[in-house]
């Protein structure tokens, strides 16, 4: 487990999280020193901010304020943790996609977002994503269905984006793509995705 500290202004800004991903946690730091150094007051405990899937919160701990993600294992809407490992590798997987679609720009699906699959489809080995344009809020604009042509109108649910964490953590590397694009999955891997118009 890595851990970086930062002074940004008066306050003290740890990082905890896997030794590969120090990368990603030292970019995070350089961030939240470049937005926010010049307002380092805003900087306080319950202070929260976006990065790219995922929310972050400053949590106090020994006047010191450490960066926590929703807790994805208990309840994300109330709990919060303080290694940030899986906020940075799914975001740095997701920036690996869009670096080779050659995405300039990502359309986050946050993880309280909705996405909404064939009943059963996360048990297939070939699945399909599309995402389409201009969901509700609270959306994520994402559908996932089985590759398998059925006949019969698929019965439909909704998750959550984080619930893939455990059911099928491999598609939450695709999910900042914009909408338009679909992606095919064999097992884990990226069979191949386009871009809609």
């Amino acid at each position: 487990m890595e851990r970086l500290a930062a002074q940004i202004g008066a306050k003290t800004i740890i990082v905890r999280c896997d030794a590969a991903l120090r990368p990603q946690a030292e970019w995070l730091l350089a961030y939240v020193r470049k937005t926010f150094g010049p307002d380092g007051g805003k900087l306080r405990d319950g202070f929260k901010l976006q990065v790219g899937w995922s929310i972050l919160s400053l949590r106090e701990q020994n006047g010191q304020l450490v960066i926590s993600e929703p807790n994805y294992r208990g309840d994300p809407f109330t709990e919060w943790h303080d290694d940030i490992s899986c906020t940075l590798r799914v975001q740095a997987e997701q920036n690996e996609i869009l670096a080779l679609a050659e995405v300039e720009e990502g359309v986050p699906a946050l993880f309280q977002d909705k996405v909404v699959l064939a009943k059963g489809c996360l048990e297939e080995k070939r699945v399909y994503l599309e995402r389409a344009k201009d969901p509700p809020p609270g959306d994520s604009g994402w559908y996932i269905g089985p590759v398998a042509d059925d006949e019969q109108q698929p019965k439909l649910e909704a998750i959550y984006v984080y619930n893939l964490l455990k059911s099928r953590p491999a598609l939450l590397q695709v999910l900042a793509l914009p909408p338009g694009y679909i992606v095919v999955f064999d097992g884990d891997d990226i069979e191949g995705w386009e871009a809609g118009g």
